[in-house]
Order: C-alpha cells, then sequence, then structure tokens
C-alpha cells in the first residue's frame, strides 16, 4: 500500500495566515477542535455499537481497526490544535 499524501486546505490556510490577526485564527483553529471532539464522539459510539454487536470475528476486527485509526487521527489533530492555540496565545503583538 502506498502513502497517502496530506492534502488539507484548512492547513493551506494557515499556512498563510500571516496577514489574519492571531485572533482569527486561533479562532479558525478552536472551530476545528470543536469539530475533532464531536467525531471522535460519534467514532466511539460506533465502536461501542460494533463490539455490542455479533459480526463475524474478522469484520469485527477489521471494522474495529478502522474505527481505531479515526480515532487516532481525532486525539492527534486534537493535541495539534491545544499545542497550536497555546503557542499562537504567546505571541506579544496579537
Amino acid at each position: 500500500m502506498e502513502q497517502q499524501p496530506v492534502r488539507s486546505e484548512f492547513l493551506l490556510k494557515i499556512f498563510c495566515s500571516k496577514d489574519i490577526p492571531v485572533r482569527n485564527v486561533i479562532e479558525k483553529i478552536e472551530k476545528m477542535r470543536e469539530d475533532c471532539e464531536e467525531e471522535l464522539k460519534l467514532y466511539f459510539k460506533i465502536k461501542n455499537m460494533l463490539n455490542s454487536s455479533k459480526l463475524d470475528k474478522k469484520n469485527l476486527v477489521l471494522w474495529i481497526s478502522t474505527i481505531n485509526f479515526g480515532i487516532y487521527d481525532c486525539e492527534s489533530k486534537l493535541k495539534w490544535c491545544d499545542e497550536t492555540i497555546e503557542t499562537l496565545e504567546n505571541i506579544k503583538d496579537l
């Protein structure tokens, strides 16, 4: 399986935000954080439903593995959001 390139319109906008007030950038990241939290809740809900289902073992493992990928992706995005917001808040010329 080949590596998938990361393409994110959101990250491109952050990258090009030099002339946008820091407060506005933080607000965009906070919105992304909220969206990730909601997505994470949904993943856990689906995972719980799958764990209580009567799927055959192989499908259960494959489906849970896919859900776990989404969970880990959201958790890493949440960490990135928190670190980036903290760093931006420490900029003196807000």
